[in-house]
């Protein structure tokens, strides 16, 4: 079950802590405030470290959005909660043009492909996260353009906010301004602190397994037959029951692994949090297919491994578009986090509640 939202008043010029995220809020009175839904959402201004932001807050939720580094850099639960899902970095590479600041952001794909929609290999386009004007909508909303790729000539037009349903959400749309026709895929990539397992659903091959019983640990032979490894030569640790399997952390190197599934929607685990990030399933081909996977990936999970600030990515992708002068592609990503019975991973009680959230 959702954790429930109680009733509160935010008082005007109230200053407020969220995270390291300093604000004034405006006169909020939460009323009415469903178990699940949470409430009236409302938006107010903030800093975040020496940078201008917004915090969203719906009574459940709380997210903090920084135009000035396109991503959002902190959300969990209202209340008393002060834990982080998302990863930032506490050394972003001050003296480089390029700053992993952590969070969630949007890029383009596949990564294949980056010397001809990014420039480079590496790093991801500079005007991918460079937002040149951010405006606060009716609703609770929040609008962010970004600067025109010069290589892809590509713009991000993000939306922000909760939604009706109570997800905290990201609306990210590509618009073609300038150049050549180019297939590429919107790629939402958020960065977490690292967790006690991802959960995810396969493909349903008919394979059974107990979630006592790891199925990864024997080498990439053993890997279910939905999942791939992109990266890395360590084996991933994976358990599985049935169509529902998890990825467990563990003392090993970086490492990538695409998950072949109708079902695009990746669930991390934190004591007994459960942060759900999900996009509607689509009948199409997705970034880094091979003849394996003819179809590609619609999630995909990065380890950055053993360091000293681990994190992982969760990473959903949009299908394969050919983008024209002119043409826009709009990618949503929602975001929720349950809270369960229990915070035992060999517990069945615990992958039935999480199989009852994620499955569609």
């Amino acid at each position: 079950m959702r954790s429930f939202c109680y009733l509160f008043y935010v008082s005007a010029l109230c200053a407020c802590t969220f995270f390291g995220v300093s604000n004034a809020a405006p006169n909020a009175t939460f009323l009415d405030c469903d178990p699940l839904t949470g409430c009236p959402p409302v938006i107010a201004a903030a800093k975040f470290q020496s940078h201008s932001a917004y915090t969203f807050n719906n009574g459940v939720t709380n997210a903090t959005v920084v135009p000035a580094l396109g991503r959002v850099m902190s959300f969990g639960l209202s209340g008393k909660s002060t834990f982080n899902w998302l990863w930032n970095n506490k050394s972003p590479q001050e003296n480089q043009l390029w700053k992993n600041w952590g969070g969630a952001k949007t890029w383009l794909a596949p990564q294949s492909d980056w010397p001809q929609i990014a420039g480079a290999k590496w790093p991801p386009d500079l005007n991918w996260n460079k937002v040149i004007k951010s405006e606060v909508q009716t609703g609770g909303f929040l609008k962010t353009v970004s600067a025109v790729s010069l290589h892809s000539g590509v713009r991000f037009i993000n939306q922000y906010g909760h939604d009706e349903s109570g997800n905290f959400f990201i609306r990210q749309t590509a618009e073609k301004i300038s150049g050549k026709p180019l297939q590429m895929a919107l790629w939402s990539v958020t960065q977490i602190n690292p967790p006690d397992a991802v959960f995810f659903l396969l493909r349903n091959t008919g394979r059974a397994g107990s979630p006592s019983q790891p199925c990864g640990a024997l080498g990439e032979s053993a890997l279910p037959e939905s999942i791939l490894q992109l990266q890395g030569n360590s084996n991933p640790h994976i358990q599985q029951k049935d169509d529902l399997a998890c990825y467990i952390p563990g003392n090993l190197p970086s490492l990538k692994i695409g998950i072949s599934t109708t079902t695009p929607v990746l669930a991390a685990l934190h004591e007994n949090q459960l942060f759900v990030l999900r996009a509607n399933p689509q009948d199409a081909i997705y970034p880094d297919a091979s003849s394996s996977f003819n179809k590609g990936f619609p999630i995909e999970i990065f380890d950055s491994g053993v360091m000293p600030q681990r994190y992982l990515e969760l990473e959903l992708y949009s299908p394969l578009q050919t983008f024209h002068q002119g043409s826009a592609w709009t990618f949503t990503v929602k975001w929720s986090i349950y809270t369960l019975s229990t915070s035992n991973l060999n517990s069945p009680a615990l992958w039935e509640e999480v199989q009852k959230i994620l499955k569609p």
